[in-house]
């Protein structure tokens, strides 16, 4: 028995290889859709189908660390991965990798530490807006303390200190921000700075320096000092640990500086 029209024509009248699918063409009659390609689907755009593509986060992403997002297609698309210690950032509606903009959180600039009597020196580091100093120092033997930015010798520093929240004294004629005396009997003499460290500007900033004696008290002395390096030229990049004079001092094992610094 046979049958014609569009509803019953013969399969094989339209299919010609294995996986063809029969379909209705414009005009409703039947005609033949080949196989698709291997990975492909059957899709449709409501008019019509098609084998495509399938969309899936493996076929977008390409490299290690990229992020899918949807694009204003809208469809899913690929974010390269940005470089190290970019941040993301929304622009235009849409996300992006862009480097940290000024005023982030502190950084880590350098740490010194003395593994003998030595002089204490910080590497060079990179300039900053804004610094916070460290330091702990000890000796054997009595001397005063200062401390030196970027190797000047001159009387480019002034300082007004105030010890133990008594009298103050104003020093501005020596090559050193100038802090108090470490003595044959100082247990330890930690100094925290800060500084602003603009370009173009004087650098100026406060400092807390603490001395804890090994005395039979064990008693804490405290001195409070606003400090000012002269210097519009360059910003700070180097600190040492002095004496009043500006000389280099050899301090204990152990004894270290560490600088943080933020734009």
């Amino acid at each position: 028995m046979g049958y014609s029209g569009n509803m019953y024509a013969q399969a094989t009248e339209v299919i010609t290889s294995q996986g063809d699918l029969r379909r209705g063409d414009s005009s409703g009659n039947p005609e033949r859709l080949a196989i698709g390609s291997s990975g492909k689907v059957l899709q449709s755009n409501g008019t019509t189908e098609s084998w495509q593509t399938l969309t899936t986060a493996d076929s977008v992403l390409t490299t290690a660390g990229d992020v899918l997002f949807e694009n204003n297609t809208p469809e899913l698309a690929r974010l390269p991965k940005g470089s190290d210690a970019d941040v993301m950032t929304l622009a235009s509606g849409l996300p992006s990798w862009v480097t940290p903009s000024a005023g982030g959180g502190w950084t880590h600039l350098t740490t010194k530490t003395l593994t003998g009597a030595a002089s204490l020196v910080t590497d060079t580091f990179t300039a900053k807006n804004y610094l916070h100093i460290v330091a702990f120092a000890a000796r054997d033997s009595a001397d005063t303390q200062g401390w030196q930015f970027n190797d000047d010798t001159g009387n480019n520093y002034d300082n007004n200190r105030s010890y133990n929240f008594g009298a103050s004294t104003v020093r501005d004629d020596k090559p050193c921000i100038s802090t108090d005396g470490i003595n044959t009997d100082d247990y330890f003499h930690a100094t925290f700075m800060d500084f602003i460290n603009l370009a173009a500007y004087d650098k100026y900033g406060y400092a807390s320096d603490q001395r804890q004696s090994t005395g039979t008290d064990g008693s804490m002395d405290t001195q409070q000092t606003s400090l000012c390096w002269q210097n519009t030229s360059e910003q700070i990049t180097k600190i040492t640990g002095v004496d009043h004079e500006g000389n280099a001092i050899n301090y204990k094992e152990n004894s270290f500086i560490i600088v943080f610094g933020r734009d």
